[in-house]
């Protein structure tokens, strides 16, 4: 569990990264791109982990996200925890390749953002009309969003056979008492 933790606050660490390269242009001026590789990872992670556990750890990632964002308290904990529910609903019927990993996370992202805008909308946060919002934000959001999901899926990969090389070596160091007490109940 520990490991699928790391795994998401390195993610959300390179969104904050990004976010400095890539600053949220509040004019609509300009394109947004809004990077997304903590609910990639975090997408990527409830794959491999109890659906109780995934939802927590959601949960958690909203949360602490939400103290970041001013007036916006408990809507992205809500929106990970039924942004990871649907995904979680939905990854069961896929498999484990590139394209259909991309793809699952790329859906997860457009859920991600339509709730946040949903709500937004909803609560007079902002009054930008849905096209607009679909051609400066979202657009580019996932298209731009689609080599860090890639490197995210590779990461993952890497954090799954981290994960499996241990398990190896821990159920390796073990001793089999029964073998012990097969040896004596032949005797």
């Amino acid at each position: 569990m520990l490991i699928h933790i790391a795994f998401v606050a390195v993610g959300f660490f390179v969104d904050m990264l990004l976010s400095f390269i890539f600053p949220v242009d509040f004019a609509l001026k300009h394109l947004i791109f809004v990077s997304n590789m903590g609910i990639a990872a975090l997408i990527l992670s409830s794959r491999s982990m109890k659906p109780l556990d995934a939802l927590i750890l959601a949960f958690i990632a909203g949360f602490i996200l939400d103290f970041s964002h001013y007036g916006l308290f408990m809507v992205y904990a809500v929106v990970y925890t039924l942004t990871i529910l649907i995904v979680m609903l939905w990854s069961k019927h896929m498999t484990e390749t590139l394209y259909e990993l991309v793809i699952l996370v790329i859906v997860g992202v457009f859920i991600k953002e339509g709730m946040i805008y949903g709500f937004m909308l909803l609560s007079g946060y902002t009054t930008m009309s849905l096209l607009t919002w679909l051609g400066r934000r979202e657009f580019v959001t996932l298209i731009g969003n689609i080599p860090i999901i890639v490197v995210c899926i590779f990461l993952n990969d890497i954090k799954n056979n981290l994960m499996v090389y241990k398990e190896n070596k821990l159920r390796r160091s073990e001793k089999l008492l029964w073998v012990k007490y097969k040896g004596k109940e032949s005797r």
